[in-house]
């Protein structure tokens, strides 16, 4: 029997291992990171790769980028790891942790098949890693401290994960933020699940972090009633009632909820934003207060061994040696789609600030906003740049290679002290006070000569002193005229 040939690698460097996932945008497979630098050095990681089919829409590239960007900096245990960066075969692709877990949807099915209420300090343990991890998205700032404002939008079941360590993770920024520069949705891609979307969200109006609260709210209300909150056929319908955003209280679903718990979770998913808690951490506040004044035991071993008794865990894929029985077809998919295209017409790398992927002046602010200081700045992604030239590198993860569309050539911002017009002010300014100085200042004497005899005395001064100073000392003084020289006769 004739042996197969070797599996290539992608990229010179992954090892597939099997086929994950398939969505709207990309695809996910389990692969093996071989260092080439270090012979032996490998890792697990999850490769997830945009679809080449999508690769000259500048609007999903642009999505695919931010999301690997936004995840690169949040490093927080309760959101997922981003390791690196590339682009092979006419599509973009990055690299991140491998998950082993489930996530929240599959969850809650085997609980409710289990047919067993979903316990409360587990409920509440899930919701505070998820509080955690989207408080520090939330907090992220730029280098100057302003907020970034960053959004998750899509806080739904299929993106929070559990691993079998009783690990919550938040996966998949994609659509975070950047997304409200085009109101619409795009043919195929899903701006977020819409049970799981704030009323103002479906209503098309500006959204800030309380977005997200009401989506954990949302899920921690299913949690606890093992019932979807907004469920409907009709997709206008079930937008209709996320609108409106009524949900019965829920005691209505689930007998001896405490009342005080009931209170934290309706609001959280108050219609009126102006309701709801200002930040998760406020949300995550109340809960664990609520907890410890029950005596609620909120642990991550504790949700772990639950979650092995609710789930079968399975096998964690050790690297393997040989070929796995998925590989080949892992490489067959990815090597099925593979163009000779370019990524948007043109990809370049940069080390770019996450700014200028944030800056979106049609969102409404935080609860706190800060006051921007330079509110006239352009937008740069509307600035043309082409460069054919640009290839693509790897660094390690704390060094992260950007790539980033030419459309989104980011250049240096001078400081806003530095504008022609604000100088030229200061100038201006300086001048006019050291005028109105020059006038304001007293008018100084001349100099006295001390060599100069000293003025005559008026006689309003010598008429009294004539009264009782002898003559003598009177005319002392009194000037008196300069004496001419005598002349002596000469003695014969």
């Amino acid at each position: 029997m004739q042996a197969l040939a070797p599996l290539p690698l992608i990229d010179g460097r992954f090892r597939l291992l099997r086929l994950l996932a398939v969505g709207g945008m990309g695809e996910l497979y389990l692969a093996i990171a071989n260092d080439p630098e270090i012979e032996g050095l490998e890792q697990l990681v999850v490769i997830k790769r945009m679809l080449p089919g999508l690769a000259a829409e500048r609007d999903v590239v642009l999505m695919f980028l931010t999301e690997a960007r936004i995840a690169a900096r949040l490093d927080h245990p309760n959101v997922v790891r981003v390791y690196d960066m590339g682009q092979t075969g006419g599509s973009l692709y990055f690299t991140m942790e491998y998950l082993h877990g489930a996530d929240l949807e599959r969850v809650f099915d085997a609980a409710k098949r289990r047919g067993v209420p979903f316990p409360i300090d587990h409920a509440i343990t899930v919701a505070l890693g998820m509080c955690a991890g989207l408080h520090f998205a939330h907090e992220m700032r730029r280098v100057d401290g302003r907020p970034l404002g960053i959004v998750h939008r899509d806080v739904s079941p299929g993106n929070v994960f559990i691993t079998f360590n009783g690990e919550i993770k938040l996966v998949d920024f994609g659509i975070a933020k950047v997304v409200s520069r085009s109101k619409r949705t795009e043919d195929g891609i899903l701006k977020g699940k819409l049970a799981y979307m704030s009323p103002e969200q479906v209503r098309g109006e500006p959204i800030d972090r309380r977005s997200d609260i009401y989506a954990i709210g949302v899920l921690l209300y299913e949690l606890l009633t093992l019932t979807h909150a907004f469920d409907d056929d009709n997709e206008y319908k079930l937008m209709e009632k996320v609108a409106r955003g009524e949900l019965p209280p829920l005691s209505t679903h689930r007998r001896g909820v405490p009342p005080e718990l009931e209170q934290i979770v309706m609001t959280a998913v108050a219609p009126d934003r102006e309701q709801r808690y200002p930040t998760a951490r406020r949300f995550a506040d109340e809960l664990r207060d609520f907890a410890k004044r029950h005596d609620i035991n909120v642990s991550t071993p504790a949700l772990k061994q639950y979650l092995e008794g609710l789930i079968d865990p399975s096998e964690y894929p050790w690297y393997l040696d040989e070929e796995g029985p998925d590989e080949r077809a892992a490489v067959q998919t990815w090597f099925a789609s593979v163009t000779t295209g370019e990524v948007a017409e043109e990809v370049e790398i940069l080390d770019v600030r996450l700014d200028d992927l944030m800056d979106d002046p049609a969102d409404e602010p935080d609860p706190e906003p800060e006051p921007d200081p330079e509110p006239d700045e352009p937008e740069y992604y509307d600035e043309e740049y082409s460069d054919e030239s640009a290839t693509v590198v790897r660094a390690a993860p704390t060094e992260l290679p950007i790539h980033r569309l030419s459309a989104l050539h980011a250049r240096p911002r001078p400081p806003a002290w530095q504008s022609p017009w604000i100088l030229a002010a200061v100038v201006l300014l300086l001048i006019t006070l050291l005028i109105i100085v020059m006038r304001r200042s007293p008018r100084r004497e001349p100099p006295v000569d001390m060599l100069q005899p000293p003025p005559p005395l008026p006689p309003s001064v010598l008429e009294p002193l004539a009264s009782w100073a002898p003559p003598l000392r009177i005319a002392q003084y009194i000037p008196l005229p300069p004496s001419k020289p005598s002349k002596k006769k000469k003695r014969r």
